[in-house]
């Protein structure tokens, strides 16, 4: 991402939905007219869709990502914190809840239609917990969460 390109997705922090909308659009993001990106809600990615009605709450952090995506009706809540440098997915009717911690540092993350992370949730695609040194594997994968599936508080993925 270009240091002009950040420069003007930072400053756009401050703006309503409306115009932050029209000028990431001038830098070559696909974001609907429809959509609403609350203000304080920060979203740094190399490519960004969103679709109409989809909602990016305040104090969002989306950081470093390959690509986000966001189909009709999703929704980020607030004081959630996204990142990697991966795709992230949210498909039609999708949600994640507020204080959610999601990192897609080695895979790709994708949540179906209809499917929720509950409040205070984590997804990681990255970390071993037992050494590979004593011949456990280390494999590192994306996750992807099918359609109609809720993950209750506090859940780790």
């Amino acid at each position: 991402m270009s240091k002009i390109k950040f420069i003007v997705l930072i400053i756009t922090i401050i703006f309503p939905s409306s115009i932050r909308i029209i000028l990431m659009n001038l830098l070559g993001y696909k974001i609907n007219r429809k959509a609403k990106l609350k203000i304080f809600s920060i979203i740094l990615a190399k490519a960004i869709s969103i679709e109409a009605y989809a909602k990016v709450d305040s104090f969002v952090v989306i950081a470093g990502l390959d690509k986000l995506v966001m189909k009709e009706y999703s929704a980020i809540q607030r004081f959630t914190y996204i990142s990697g440098n991966h795709l992230f997915k949210l498909n039609k009717r999708a949600m994640i809840g507020s204080r959610c911690v999601i990192s897609a540092g080695a895979g790709d993350i994708e949540l179906g239609e209809y499917s929720a992370l509950a409040p205070r949730s984590s997804i990681y695609t990255h970390g071993t917990f037992l050494p590979a040194t004593l011949g456990y594997p280390l494999t590192n994968k994306g996750v992807k969460i099918g359609e109609d599936c809720n993950l209750c508080d506090n859940v780790f993925v």
